[in-house]
């Protein structure tokens, strides 16, 4: 199990911190990877089904990649 890359964690290349962007668009519940935590897997669990929702319920055709709808990545 790995950490999380929600922060930036470049402080030992002598750019205090400063390179790269601060803007982190994706976010993995503070776990990087496969966890044993039931929160963490339930909190997945819930953001998978609430975007399968709102794809299914948006306009247009629904685009779904076999497996999509149960965690295949």
């Amino acid at each position: 199990m790995g950490y999380s890359l929600q922060d930036k964690r470049n402080e030992l290349n002598g750019e205090q911190n400063r390179d790269g962007s601060n803007d982190n668009l994706s976010w993995n519940c503070g776990v990087e990877g496969e966890t044993d935590d039931p929160a963490i897997e339930a909190l997945r669990e819930r953001q998978i089904k609430n975007c399968v929702a709102i794809l299914l319920l948006s306009q247009g055709v629904p685009m779904i990649v076999a497996g999509d709808e149960v965690r295949r990545t």
